[in-house]
Order: C-alpha cells, then sequence, then structure tokens
C-alpha cells in the first residue's frame, strides 16, 4: 500500500542559508590563518628557550655578556608567550564561530539542536527547575506528564523541545524545558517575552554574538552549581586566615634561607608545622570547595563575556542587562571580575606532582579560598540571580534562533478577553517539514466552543489536534508559529490523545482514561480559560456507552465555557452539533480518496461531517484476504448502512480532493 501526501513542494534554499554558507568558508579561513600563526608562534618560543637556556649555561659559566643576553631572551620568551596566547584565543573563537554556523546549516537542512538537553526532576526548585530567579514570575499554567507526552512536547525525537533546544548550558535547557512544561498564562507576560524574542530574532549579529559568548559554557559541569550557590560560608575566617597568611609568608622564605642560615630552620619548621595543622584541620573541605568554586568559573566567564554585549531594548531584556550590571559593570556590586581573577588562580593543582610540596610550602589554595570565602560567600545566594539571569537570555537566544531559521512562521497576537477565543489560519504543525505541511484553519470560541474533528483514519486528525495545541504552547513562551496569522487570549492547555494502561497500579486502559477525563472536567469547570483535545473518548468500552457518555461529556465541556477540540470516528457523537437546541458545537471532517489504487490525503479540515469511512478499504489495500474483506463489507452495510464504502468517498474521492 501507498500512502501519499498530495501537498510536494520542495524547499528552497533561503538567503539565510546563503549567508550561512560564506560565512561559514570566512571562519574556516581565519581558522586555518590563526592556526599556522599559532604554530609559527609555538615554534619561535621553542627556539627562544632553548637558546635563552644555553645563554644561562654559558652565564654560569662565567659569560657575563651570555647572562645579560639570558635576560632579554627570558623577556623575548614572557612576550611571545602573551602573543602566543592571544593567536590561540583569536583561533579558538574562529573555531566556534565555525562550528556555530555549521550547526545552523544543519538546522537550515532539517537536523535539530545540538542542546544541552538538560532534565527536570519533579521535585527540582530554582536553577534545577529553570525558574527564573532574576524576577517575579507572572502565572504559568502546568501541562500534565502525560499530555506532555501525548502532544510531543519533550524527550522523543522529533519533539517541540528539540526543535527548540541550542541551548549551551543546563541552566539555559531547563529553563527552556521549564517554559514548555508549563507556559505563561498571562497575557502582559506573554507580550513581553514575545517582543524579546522578536527583538534578538531581527538582530542576527547580537543573537550570532550572544551564541559565541554562551559556547564558553557549553559541555561545562554544573550539576553542583544551584547547590553550591546555596551555601553558606563553609571556611571559618578571621584569625584562620591571618594565620595562613602568616604561615605562608614565612615557610617558604625560612625554608630556602635555612640551607645557608641554619638559624632559620625553627622557623621552618614551625611554619611548616602550622602548614601541616591548616590543611589537617580542613582536610574534608578544602578539595570540595576548591572543585565547586572551580565548576563556578564557567559561569562566571560567560557571565563576563555576555555583560557588554547583552540587549537592554524592552522590558525582559532591559530587566536582563539590570541583572548583568549589577555583577558585571564597572563598580559592580558583587566584583564578578575580582572573582574571577581569583579562581584562575585555583588551577594550581594541575600542574601535577609539584603541586604538594608547592601547596604545603605555600597554602596557596588555602589563601585562596580563604578570600574568596571572605569576600564572596556572602553574596553566593546573589549568583543564583545572575545564573537565572543567564539561563533565561540563553533560552531567549534559542527562541530567538528558532524565529530566525524557521520558515513559515510569524508572531501570533495575544489578546486579554472576558471569555477564551482562539483563532488560527493557516496553521501548520510545527514537527513536520515546511514542505509537506498541509495549512489548516480553526476558529474557537463565541458561538464555537467544541469542535468534533471526523474523518477516515490516517487523514490527518491527530496531526490537527497537536498543530492547534504545539502553536498554542509556543505562541504562550513567545515564539512565533507555522501558521499565516494567529489570535488568542491565554489558555491552559491539555490533552488526551494517547492513553495507556498503569499496569504498576493496576489500572486498565480505560479506567485511566475516566481519572484523565474526570480531572479535565474539574479543570474547566474551575475556569474557562482552558483548552483541552480528546482524541477518540473511552475507545476502551463498549459503542452504545461510549457514545452515550461521549454525548453527555461534550455537553458538559462546552458548558463550562472552554474551548476543545474533540477527534471521533461516531458519527452519531458528531451529529450532536447539528442536534436541535444543542449550542455551541460544530464540525468539521478531514477526507480521503483513492486514485489508481493509491490512498490519497488531502490533510485538510471540511466542514461538515466526514462523508465515508476507510477501515476496510485500509484492510483490502494492505493486503487482507478478499473473501475476510467482503464478509466484513457485508457484515457492515447490514447492520449499519452508512458503512457502506461503495457509496462513500471512494467513489468521490476526486470530489473530495477538489473540497
Amino acid at each position: 500500500m501507498v500512502v501519499e501526501n498530495e501537498s510536494s513542494r520542495a524547499e528552497n534554499v533561503t538567503p539565510l542559508h546563503g549567508a550561512r554558507t560564506r560565512e561559514r568558508s570566512d571562519h574556516a579561513a581565519r581558522e586555518a590563518m590563526h592556526r599556522r600563526r599559532s604554530r609559527g608562534c609555538g615554534a619561535a618560543r621553542l627556539i627562544v628557550f632553548a637558546g635563552a637556556m644555553l645563554l644561562v649555561i654559558r652565564g654560569a659559566l662565567g659569560d657575563a655578556t651570555a647572562g645579560r643576553a639570558a635576560v632579554a631572551g627570558a623577556v623575548l620568551f614572557a612576550l611571545l608567550v602573551v602573543v602566543h596566547r592571544r593567536v590561540q584565543r583569536a583561533e579558538l573563537r574562529a573555531r566556534r564561530q565555525r562550528l556555530l554556523v555549521e550547526e545552523c546549516l544543519a538546522r537550515l537542512a532539517g537536523s535539530v539542536g545540538p542542546g544541552a538537553g538538560a532534565p527536570l526532576t519533579e521535585t527540582a526548585t530554582g536553577l534545577e527547575a529553570g525558574d527564573a530567579l532574576h524576577r517575579d514570575e507572572a502565572p504559568r499554567a502546568a501541562i500534565a506528564a502525560w499530555a506532555r507526552s501525548d502532544l510531543g512536547l519533550d524527550d522523543d525525537v522529533p519533539s517541540l523541545f528539540r526543535l527548540l533546544d541550542t541551548t549551551q548550558s543546563a541552566f539555559g535547557a531547563r529553563r527552556l524545558r521549564s517554559l514548555l512544561h508549563r507556559p505563561y498564562v498571562d497575557a502582559a507576560a506573554i507580550a513581553t517575552r514575545t517582543a524579546a524574542v522578536r527583538a534578538l530574532g531581527d538582530d542576527g549579529a547580537r543573537r550570532d554574538a550572544l551564541a559565541l559568548a554562551f559556547f564558553g559554557w557549553r559541555g561545562a559541569a554544573l550539576d553542583r552549581v544551584p547547590r553550591f550557590l546555596q551555601l553558606p560560608r563553609v571556611l571559618p575566617g578571621g584569625a584562620l586566615r591571618l594565620v595562613a597568611l602568616l604561615a605562608s609568608a614565612v615557610t617558604l622564605p625560612s625554608a630556602i634561607l635555612c640551607w645557608r642560615i641554619p638559624a632559620f630552620l625553627p622557623v621552618a619548621a614551625l611554619g611548616l608545622t602550622l602548614s601541616f595543622g591548616i590543611h589537617f584541620m580542613l582536610r574534608r573541605r578544602l578539595n570540595p570547595l576548591r572543585d565547586s568554586y572551580l565548576e563556578l568559573e564557567p559561569l562566571v566567564n560567560v557571565a563576563l563575556e555576555v555583560a557588554p554585549i547583552a540587549p537592554a531594548d524592552g522590558v525582559l531584556l532591559g530587566e536582563l542587562a539590570g541583572v548583568f550590571a549589577e555583577f558585571c559593570a564597572p563598580g559592580a556590586t558583587y566584583r564578578l571580575r575580582s572573582v574571577a581573577r581569583r579562581i584562575r588562580m585555583l588551577h594550581l593543582h594541575e600542574i601535577g606532582v609539584l603541586y604538594a610540596p608547592i601547596e604545603l610550602l605555600t597554602l596557596w589554595d588555602v589563601n585562596v579560598l580563604l578570600a574568596l570565602e571572605s569576600s564572596f560567600a556572602g553574596s553566593r545566594r546573589h549568583l543564583a540571580r545572575l545564573a537565572g539571569a543567564l539561563g533565561d537570555l540563553e533560552a531567549l537566544v534559542a527562541q530567538a534562533t528558532f524565529a530566525a531559521e524557521q520558515p513559515g512562521l510569524v508572531f501570533a497576537q495575544v489578546e486579554s478577553a472576558a471569555s477564551p477565543r482562539l483563532e488560527i489560519t493557516g496553521g501548520e504543525h510545527p514537527l513536520l517539514p515546511h514542505a509537506r505541511a498541509v495549512p489548516n484553519d480553526v476558529r474557537l470560541g463565541g458561538d464555537t466552543r467544541l469542535l468534533f474533528v471526523t474523518g477516515s483514519n490516517m487523514a490527518g486528525k491527530s496531526t490537527f489536534l497537536r498543530m492547534v495545541s504545539l502553536d498554542l504552547v509556543l505562541a504562550q513562551i513567545g515564539c512565533p508559529v507555522r501558521a499565516t496569522s494567529m489570535q488568542w487570549t491565554p489558555v491552559a492547555v491539555h490533552a488526551l490523545v494517547n492513553v495507556r494502561d498503569a499496569l504498576a497500579d493496576g489500572k486498565s486502559y480505560f479506567f485511566v482514561e475516566v481519572e484523565r477525563v474526570l480531572e479535565l472536567l474539574r479543570a474547566a469547570a474551575a475556569s474557562p480559560f482552558l483548552f483541552a483535545v480528546f482524541d477518540e473518548l473511552f475507545r476502551g468500552t463498549n459503542s452504545p456507552e461510549r457514545l452515550a457518555a461521549g454525548r453527555e461529556i461534550a455537553r458538559a465541556l462546552v458548558g463550562s465555557g472552554g474551548l476543545f477540540l474533540l477527534a471521533t470516528h461516531e458519527q452519531e457523537l458528531a451529529r450532536l452539533s447539528v442536534e436541535p437546541g444543542v449550542e455551541g458545537m460544530d464540525v468539521v471532517h478531514f477526507g480521503d480518496a483513492i486514485e489508481s489504487g493509491r490512498m490519497m490525503f488531502p490533510y485538510r479540515g471540511v466542514p461538515g461531517l466526514a462523508r465515508g469511512r476507510n477501515a476496510l478499504r485500509l484492510l483490502e489495500l494492505a493486503g487482507y484476504p478478499p473473501d475476510l474483506v467482503e464478509r466484513a463489507r457485508a457484515y457492515a452495510e447490514a447492520h449499519d448502512p452508512e458503512a457502506n464504502p461503495r457509496r462513500g468517498s471512494a467513489l468521490s474521492g476526486r470530489e473530495e480532493l477538489e473540497a
């Protein structure tokens, strides 16, 4: 059996694709140039170092001229080190720019990501839950875990989270995932975030600069940072800091002098005793604390790089820029640059076997950590605000990247009203390729609060339900939607599409659905600002009772004042919308047709009830035994005249396609 989509539009190469291709060539050329320069600097350093060592040896043998030349060689070597590091940074920057452009080209070709993809846990709070710690959150409505799974919001590929996730840190990924799990339901908050996404989407240069800055913490281990930022001071201060400074000032000089002046031996012994004592007293805290500060280093460096280029246009971006200024601007309250310098001094342990004797003689790490704790521990909790702001900005950059790269997007118009309303014109499923997606319209609110969606199997009913739901989620986190236009009032989003039994809880498929439908009925009764989709109510029970329950549930939903889509194969249930005295309901259908032995699907919703069924025709096309199909068809015709496939859309396929 061959199932085809009548739409076969081909994707065109966009101007963005051409611009990115040229940028990739430019970045690759710069990277290659800096790599050659880096190799040249490395070779020059080696030559100068070797020459300086030879001059040192000659100077030690009594050649005064060679000694002076060795000093000049050391100065030249130091200058070469500085130049080499700058060249290496330029090479790294060009490499990162090339990688970002290549990832953009891959997305334009149909790929997704790569994003950090950090998960959320049900008990998480603060940074681990993706909360915005830098500002008071506007009202948000959680989408149930089973509804997120039904709609394809996250985890599986393709999913809306994977489509949006170009974040490079756990903070940005968690913030983005948190927004998808709990979209805003406040019109002002949605408008504010939409304005920020639009501003970043329109400013490609600023967006690229921010993405490059956030590259600095790609792959960084940040797991301990949220909890570390909540800790009080770990090391004691006061007298201990003075003793550590005294020991470090005495131990190394006296240890050197005692080789020539034995009188310094007791002083060196006292210094070493103090050093041993301090290390023994802090032995359980020093290494974990050092590792926690080093894990904090990528966050601090990214903040210092993002702060000067962060935009301040609009309310949300202005608030984020204000948070960065508190930490990173000259004369900032929390002096993050000083923290960054001290954290860089904690890499001494990376030298290997020499670390232990140097640390014992100088108490290097002890003094650096005591200085950090003295100046920074009190403001450590405030740094969680900075981390939250960085995560929020990174999520905004990911949303803006989606807005700039995906075709056929438009920003929806959010409204505040006394009753919910939703109108989408030319809406397409965001997870389908733009070339294959078929646009559909939906209008809910006012006289139509519940729309029955009927039609044959594989005609596009479930895709239609998900399209509307995902467009709502996108709009309510500030993203553009794949549509010609969209206007709506914010609503809580619910879905009941793929019900599964819960064997661990001893619950059947039908009972799980009963519980979830009841939960949605209660939510609808609590507030009319609710949108829910249902795919085949109570399919786990017999037809008469399924129909009876479905009719009354539809009436209850309409009476709640919310907005609902209900897909069904039950024509009798859909006929409720045209019964005398019934208000607030309407019906559309998705048809099909058979042409030249192939099943064709327009995938377009058409007003009115479905005009035929295709289950038996699908069995026939799939290769079921002809006698089995004929007996089934005869039984269907005898017990349900409307099941006659010869009178349905099989013979009117051309008409349905034209419709």
